[in-house]
């Protein structure tokens, strides 16, 4: 007598149908859901820098530019941060990001640029020249601070003060980032040179999530246009969702498709693998389990069914 195989939902634990097909998916407890912005808010102001912080980049970026405009006179040196330390979406941990902006076209070479800051008790780490956009990754020793610097890449500012734009439109956008990185980042997702997604990606895929919600939440921007400041001064947001429900709806939607990558740098695995944690983090967020959610990945973690730990093939390969 042959046995028909039972179809069991890995999330919601039903019998009789798959996850595609899951409707709870798309629903979180309102119990759970009040428990999960407890927890958010509390996690937020964690992950908030404090002011000395933001006093420690800011003299940093002072000495980088006193250096660079002794050691090369009448350039017109100008040195500004961009990325999360002005979004305010960096932690106390983020690097500093550094544009220097010069007329003087030799200056252009990262090499030169390297050999100049060693002077300076500035440790170089390493200078990737093949980058779209060349950079100079360096640690000051004594500021404890480690930089990205590129040279006459203005487009970085201008991105900068867009993302800033929508951070400071909605009280749901900062803390919704926010939390968001630094799932991604304890789930070793958020690093583009092992072929998964950059920290500026993860947040212009938060950005993009909220202008597609229905009602939108944010409005749509164009860089660098100048009626950008009147298009979010006339927006009206009638979307009343909590930052609870926004995170639990961007971590069900899986905004991926094979025929078209966020980023190129994302290979076939890496590929499953960030749906795969996708997956995991709606799973711990429908009972509003925000610690395990974003607990730090582990090559040899076991997966669970009713509280007993299964051993899976990711383990059995790591073994043999």
């Amino acid at each position: 007598m042959a046995y028909k195989t039972q179809i069991q939902c890995y999330y919601c634990n039903k019998v009789g149908h798959e996850y595609a097909n899951c409707f709870f998916k798309w629903l979180i407890n309102p119990y759970f859901e009040s428990t999960l912005i407890k927890e958010m808010w509390n996690l937020y102001k964690k992950l908030l820098p404090n002011h000395e912080d933001e006093v420690k980049r800011k003299t940093f970026v002072k000495k980088i530019e006193k250096i660079l405009n002794f050691e090369h006179p009448n350039s017109e040196i100008k040195v500004d941060m961009f990325g999360s330390s002005i979004t305010c979406l960096g932690t106390s941990t983020s690097d500093v990001d550094i544009c220097i902006t010069t007329p003087n076209k030799k200056l252009e070479d990262i090499h030169t640029l390297s050999e100049k800051l060693q002077k300076y008790e500035i440790k170089v780490l390493k200078c990737v020249h093949k980058a779209k956009v060349p950079i100079v990754k360096f640690l000051n020793p004594i500021l404890e601070l480690a930089c990205n610097i590129n040279i006459n890449y203005a487009q970085a500012v201008h991105n900068t003060n867009l993302i800033k734009s929508y951070v400071c439109l909605d009280s749901r956008v900062h803390p919704l980032v926010m939390i968001i990185k630094h799932w991604a980042q304890r789930r070793d997702l958020n690093d583009a040179t092992r072929r998964t997604l950059s920290s500026y990606t993860w947040t212009c895929m938060v950005l993009n999530f909220l202008q597609m919600r229905y009602p939108p939440i944010s409005p749509v921007l164009k860089i660098n246009r100048k009626g950008n400041q009147k298009e979010l001064l006339k927006f009206e947001c009638k979307n009343n969702e909590s930052i609870g429900g926004l995170l639990f709806a961007f971590l069900n939607e899986e905004p991926f498709n094979t025929k078209r990558n966020l980023e190129n740098g994302v290979n076939n695995d890496r590929f499953k693998i960030i749906i795969q944690e996708f997956r995991r983090a709606a799973k711990y967020l429908y009972k509003a389990d925000l610690e395990i959610c974003c607990e730090i990945y582990d090559e040899w973690e076991f997966e669970y069914c009713d509280g007993i730990p299964v051993i899976t093939l990711k383990i059995l390969r790591k073994v043999s």
